[in-house]
Parts: C-alpha cells; structure tokens; sequence
C-alpha cells in the first residue's frame, strides 16, 4: 500500500512540474508573441498584418497538441491493459460499464459536432478560407469544448447542491 502511495505522490508531482512548465512557457510566448512585433505589416502584402512570431507560436501549439494527442493515446492503452482484468464494480459504481459510455458519448458528441459543424467561409486578414473538413472541423472542436465545460459546470453545481441538502 505505501508503494502506491507514493507512486501516485510522485506522478502527481510529476504532472504538476509539468502543468507549471506549461502554463509558464505558455505565458512567456505570448506576451512576447503580443509585445515583439505585434503590428508588423507583411512583407508580401503591406495591408495584412503579420507578427514577428507567428512560427514559434505556431510551433509551439503543435508540438503541444501532438504531445496531447500521444499522451492520451498511451494513457488509454495503458489503461486498457491494466484495467482488462480488473473488477467491473468499484465501491459500487460500475466502473467498466461507465468507462464504455463516457467514450462513447465523446466520440457520438463529436461526430455529431462534426456533422452539424459550419462550412461557411471565413475572411481572416483579407484571405478566404473555404476548406469544408477544416472549417468542419475547428467547429466540431469549439462546440464539443463548449458543451462538455457547460457540462462539467452543471455537474458540478449538481454535486455542490447535492451536497449542501444532505448537510
């Protein structure tokens, strides 16, 4: 039991050095990102404004979506195989069942976000943007995020109110 403990005080140590680092270089980019360069006029066209670090910030939010993306692909392979034996009830809540419905309901949230998404095209500093899976896409991602933080929020009140009326 104490191995355990303490490999779960380490991985929350870990995860928190990690979540500082990110929050700090995320901080850091962007306030240079707004303060170095900001208003410089393209060197193409001089009525479109193009910030000197467009491609680090760039490359900044891809390197982190792609580390995300390998770090959750891992976390539900790992948990896969831990959890493939493991027992389908934990302290009476269905624990495997819950699981299957929870990814489900994203994968459903998002299909559905997809197939409801806007293509209408978009004008961003003078420039058409009229590919339909992208614009289908981004929309899927910013509805899907919005109605699982309102749903996070309303279960949250729930659970707070839940428990202001048992005490």
């Amino acid at each position: 039991m104490k191995r355990t403990r303490l490999t779960i005080k380490a991985n929350k140590q870990f995860s928190n050095k990690v979540l500082i680092a990110l929050l700090v270089s995320s901080l850091v980019l962007f306030v240079l990102f707004f303060l170095v360069g900001y208003n410089m006029p393209s060197l193409s066209e001089p009525n479109i404004n193009e910030p000197l670090l467009t491609t680090p910030l760039l490359f900044f939010v891809y390197v982190v979506v792609f580390l995300s993306i390998g770090v959750s692909a891992w976390a539900i392979v790992k948990e896969m195989l831990l959890n493939a034996h493991s027992p389908q009830q934990v302290n009476g809540i269905a624990v495997k069942k819950l699981n299957r419905v929870v990814f489900i309901g994203l994968l459903l949230l998002l299909i559905i976000a997809f197939l409801i998404g806007s293509n209408m095209p978009i004008d961003i500093n003078g420039s058409k943007f009229n590919n339909v899976f992208w614009l289908k896409t981004s929309d899927m991602f910013i509805t899907t995020s919005c109605l699982l933080l309102v749903i996070a929020s309303a279960t949250a009140l729930w659970g707070i109110l839940k428990n202001y009326k048992r005490s």
